[in-house]
C-alpha cells in the first residue's frame, strides 16, 4: 500500500498542474484526486493504482 500511495502522491502533483482546481497542494482537487485513486487501489487489489491513472480520475472530476 506504501509503494502505491507513494505512486499516487506524486501523480497528483503532476496532473494538470496549470489548472486552477488541481494547482493548489493540498487543495481540494488534489485531495479529491487522492481520495478516489486510492479509494480505487483499495477497491481493485488486482489493478491497485497505475501511474497515470490519475488524469482519469482529473478529466471525469471535472465533467
Amino acid at each position: 500500500e506504501n509503494t502505491c500511495e507513494s505512486v499516487i502522491l506524486r501523480d497528483i502533483n503532476r496532473t494538470f498542474p496549470a489548472h486552477d482546481f488541481f494547482k493548489e497542494t493540498g487543495g481540494l482537487g488534489q485531495d479529491s484526486l487522492y481520495r478516489i485513486s486510492k479509494a480505487y487501489a483499495a477497491f481493485d487489489e488486482e489493478v491497485g493504482y497505475c501511474q497515470g491513472l490519475s488524469f482519469l480520475v482529473a478529466s471525469l472530476l471535472l465533467h
